[in-house]
């Protein structure tokens, strides 16, 4: 299977930001997690990468801006080594969000615009030592209300 093919089956699972310990992971973690151990079985290199944002900056709307108890995020994505460089994947954002966000489309050879605007990028070995499990868990404490409602507008943007 091309490396193009599984970045859309991985991107084009609904984006859903796990709410409890039992929900789903089918946010950047999830997915970027995902589409690294389906490429590295395919014989790709690839690693799984992080970066820091703030969800202050992304396009949502004002009543979802106020439920920010935690501006700081780790945004989760991949890289996969093709023509012997590293490039970078973001499988966030699925296709029935296309029109109202940045859904990218991967050519097979260049960078993908991420999903968020990169505060600081986490070097590829600090990235790979991050206990990101235990971060995403602390985060969810504080940003539950906001993480049901961001569900909720993209459910509702699919449904159109």
């Amino acid at each position: 299977m091309q490396a193009t093919e599984l970045f859309v089956i991985v991107r084009d699972i609904p984006y859903h930001i796990p709410t409890s310990a039992h929900d789903r992971d089918a946010c950047c973690h999830g997915k970027s997690e995902l589409l690294c151990k389906l490429l590295q079985a395919y014989g790709f290199s690839a690693r799984l990468m992080l970066c820091t944002f703030r969800w202050s900056a992304l396009p949502l709307p004002e009543e979802l801006k106020k439920l920010i108890k935690n501006d700081h995020g780790l945004h989760s994505y991949v890289e996969v080594k093709q023509g012997g460089r590293w490039i970078r994947l973001d499988p966030s954002l699925d296709a029935g969000l296309r029109g109202k966000l940045p859904v990218v489309d991967w050519d097979g050879y260049s960078n993908t615009k991420l999903a968020v605007i990169p505060e600081k990028m986490v070097s590829p070995s600090a990235s790979q030592k991050m206990r990101l499990k235990s971060i995403l868990r602390a985060d969810l404490k504080k940003n539950k209300k906001l993480y049901q409602k961001i569900n909720t507008l993209y459910e509702r943007i699919r449904l159109g």
